[in-house]
């Protein structure tokens, strides 16, 4: 009987170290997004977030989007801080209708990305310094709008 009070005691004690290591090992890393749950959100203006595109290049751009047979639609400096690029991206091949918007988003954002690569030198990271303002959403493509912010942005360009 002894033996089974121990082994009791010895479970129980195992079991409320173990518990909270084990929540700790299933906590998610700080700003971990699940793309596959959870939506793309979008830099959404406020008043203390002002949009960077204005309303006439917006409107430019969604009307070449379609006409345009590559990527670039439009890249400019904003002003010696900012950077701005839109280009579209291309759902995958045999993609599904919801997994195509997604795919076609994402393939925006690293063609921003890489785009920004070639214009900028390497003392600039494209990826930290940048962000997606919008995504537009095609027949067919998604569309970005991909902000760049570094200080002295111009001064980096090649």
């Amino acid at each position: 009987m002894k033996h089974h009070g121990l082994l009791t005691f010895i479970l129980i004690l195992t079991s409320i170290i173990a518990f909270p290591l084990y929540a700790e090992v299933m906590k998610e890393p700080e700003g971990y997004i699940d793309e596959g749950k959870m939506p793309i959100i979008e830099d959404t203006p406020t008043v203390e977030n002002v949009p960077v595109v204005d309303a006439a290049t917006d409107r430019a751009a969604r009307r070449a989007a379609p006409s345009t047979s590559g990527t670039l639609i439009k890249k400019y400096f904003k002003d010696d801080n900012t950077y701005v690029i839109i280009c579209k991206g291309y759902p995958k091949a045999d993609t599904k209708a919801g997994e195509a918007v997604g795919t076609a988003r994402e393939a925006a954002l690293l063609n921003a990305q890489v785009l920004a690569g070639e214009i900028f030198t390497s003392g600039v990271d494209v990826v930290k310094a940048g962000s997606p303002e919008r995504y537009i959403d095609g027949k067919g493509y998604a569309m970005i709008y991909y902000i760049l912010r570094h200080p002295g942005l111009r001064r980096y360009a090649k």
